[in-house]
């Protein structure tokens, strides 16, 4: 199954839309010394150098390459892909999708050796590279998430937690992806994991044993060499984009939400405007780039800061700039979700483990976790305090992080929640 996405889904997805329209000429282009003199009268060839220079990719054939092939034999994706190729055609979303989904279920488990992945994408094709196996991940996601919970009803608590587990590493197959679609897609199958953890933690405590399995499972890791990967990939696509020629820069342009009223692709690609075009494009991004390498909140202040410039791209009459960059700079908040998701989890594990050494009581605090249980209580990605932690009930709670809209909701989740008010976290009721 391919992933279609339209230009305004691709747009807000972060992903670069030149090849989309068959650039033919990014390859040489980029490295011709008369491509774009930018803001900095001249420096735009330099500054393309830097990247090659800094190991990142310039071109659609360096982004293909820098999405390394593991050594023979050690290239997990294979085995998930049988797993996707079992997947009961339109099952998901039905009652019987569990039931529906016994063989890719079990091959799902045979996959998650942890082995390194790289599925067969082609990134010479851009934003028109096919996608299937992302859709795939997602579906497999909900598959492994429906078992852990029927699992756990039925009380396998040893199968549960490796069907989360498994989850987790399913998830992980897509870190190296260099682009933003992909990382959203890992973000999800990882949040639809968390979900089930919070299921099962809900029905009844894992051994210790198990809780320990899971917490080695889930790992110290934020996951943000993600999203460096992502922005680094984004940006290689986004320099072909200013190598259409002007009937197909015309197309794109045409094809956006609020394309520009009165322009001349050809006159623009010959005017001042498009050599700082390029230049601001290219500082900006490696503005966020340095923001991903930051930590929370940190990276999200900076990434704010750069998103302040680049929204002043439409004023400085920077066409391209002006689409392509407003979209990218969510990506750090959409990335400090999944962090504070996976902090909060990884408390939650901690208060589970408390819970069976103190004959089912609940810590009043997180501090009380530590240091036996935490090296320390994980902080608030969005502003760096302490994850906020509530007892619901004498067995329940909820740690939660104050995401991205930076209020205190309550802990109320996502599901259902207006516009931008709610909270990223653990909730278990018992």
């Amino acid at each position: 199954m391919k992933i279609i996405l339209s230009i305004k889904d691709i747009a807000c997805a972060g992903l670069m839309t030149a090849s989309l329209l068959a650039c033919g000429g990014c390859k040489e282009k980029a490295k011709n010394p008369n491509v774009g003199t930018g803001e900095q009268g001249g420096q735009t060839p330099a500054k393309l150098e830097s990247i090659r220079q800094a190991g990142y990719p310039v071109t659609l054939t360096e982004l293909q390459a820098w999405y390394v092939e593991p050594p023979a034999g050690q290239n997990g994706a294979a085995a998930y892909q049988q797993a996707f190729d079992a997947l009961a055609p339109n099952s998901s979303g039905k009652p019987t999708f569990l039931k529906d989904n016994p063989k890719a279920l079990q091959l799902l488990h045979a996959a998650a050796t942890g082995k390194k992945c790289r599925y067969p994408v082609n990134l010479n094709d851009g934003a028109v590279a096919l996608l299937p196996h992302l859709a795939k991940v997602k579906t497999s996601a909900q598959l492994l998430k429906q078992a852990a919970i029927a699992q756990a009803d039925g009380g396998r608590l040893d199968l549960a937690a490796q069907s989360i587990t498994d989850g987790w590493l399913l998830a992980r197959t897509l870190e190296d992806e260099p682009t933003l679609i992909s990382q959203y897609l890992r973000i999800a199958a990882e949040m639809a994991t968390h979900i089930a953890l919070g299921e099962v933690l809900s029905r009844k405590a894992p051994s210790e044993a198990q809780l320990a399995a899971l917490k080695d499972a889930l790992g110290e890791s934020d996951g943000m060499a993600g999203i460096t990967r992502a922005v680094a990939g984004e940006r290689a696509m986004g320099i072909g984009l200013f190598e259409l020629t002007p009937e197909k820069l015309a197309k794109f342009l045409a094809m956006t939400d609020k394309p520009p009223k009165d322009f001349s692709a050809e006159a623009y690609r010959k005017s001042p405007a498009y050599e700082a075009d390029l230049g601001f494009y290219l500082d900006r991004l490696e503005e966020l780039l340095a923001a991903t390498a930051l930590p929370f909140p940190n990276s999200l202040e900076a990434a704010s800061r750069s998103s302040e410039k680049a929204s002043q791209a439409k004023s400085k009459g920077l066409q391209i700039s002006a689409i392509m960059l407003p979209s990218l700079f969510s990506a750090l908040e959409r990335f400090g979700e999944a962090a504070a998701q996976k902090r909060a989890t990884r408390a939650g594990l901690a208060v589970e483990r408390y819970r069976l050494a103190h004959q089912n009581a609940l810590p009043d605090t997180l501090d009380q976790l530590v240091p036996q249980f935490l090296a320390a209580v994980p902080a608030d990605p969005f502003d760096g305090n302490p994850l906020r932690y509530r007892k619901e009930s004498p067995a329940g709670y909820v740690i939660y992080s104050i995401a991205k809209n930076k209020i205190d909701d309550g802990g109320k989740s996502k599901e259902g929640a207006p516009d931008s008010s709610y909270d990223v976290g653990l909730t278990v009721r018992r």
